[in-house]
């Protein structure tokens, strides 16, 4: 039971449960999860390196195949992957220039916005820097009013007003998720 992952002292539990998942080649729910961990444990050291880690993993993993869907098949999604893929491995240019192109090729796609917004909120969890979690508020506001259910955007908004120390207003934002998908991470970590 993933609960009982974020009960309090169940750091160590949460990582071999990330382990886990990494071995059976579930890497994206190995970050959700870590994601969700980072913040119900805040500050928690091992948790964000362990998260950084993966995602530069899975950044590499998959930084070929964006570069070659974004040649052949343009979209306003695979320039925000590519983006997100980009500063993950450091490339901050290329990862703004990508997602400043997938919202102009689609301005109603909330995934450029999103892809900004993670940027400035990685910014703002790792540097304290408050200037990078204002940016990443605006840009997650906009990608939650283009589509009021993305998961990953309400995630996102979630984890930052979580650290910001407003969880009264996460766990209204996760509310649509608590009822259509009462097992995700992020909902997990808010009980």
């Amino acid at each position: 039971n993933n609960a009982q992952l974020f009960a309090p002292g169940s750091e160590s539990r949460l990582l071999t449960s990330v382990r886990d998942l990494e071995q059976f080649g579930d890497r994206l729910a190995a970050a959700q999860l870590l994601r969700a961990g980072t913040v119900r444990f805040h500050p928690w050291e091992d948790g964000e390196n362990a998260l950084d880690k993966l995602e530069r993993i899975r950044a590499r993993e998959s930084i070929g195949i964006l570069r070659d869907a974004v040649d052949l098949t343009y979209t306003a999604t695979e320039a925000a992957q590519l983006s997100e893929a980009l500063d993950r491995l450091g490339d901050r240019t290329g990862a703004t220039r990508w997602a400043r192109a997938a919202i102009q090729e689609d301005p109603c796609n909330p995934e450029g916005y999103l892809a900004i917004a993670r940027s400035y909120l990685r910014r703002f969890r790792r540097n304290d820097d408050s200037v990078a979690g204002l940016h990443a508020l605006r840009y997650l506001t906009k990608a939650c009013q283009l589509r009021s259910v993305h998961r990953e955007c309400l995630r996102s908004l979630a984890m930052l007003l979580l650290l910001l120390k407003a969880p009264g207003a996460a766990a209204r934002v996760l509310r649509p998720l608590e009822k259509t998908f009462p097992q995700d991470p992020m909902v997990l970590a808010l009980h």
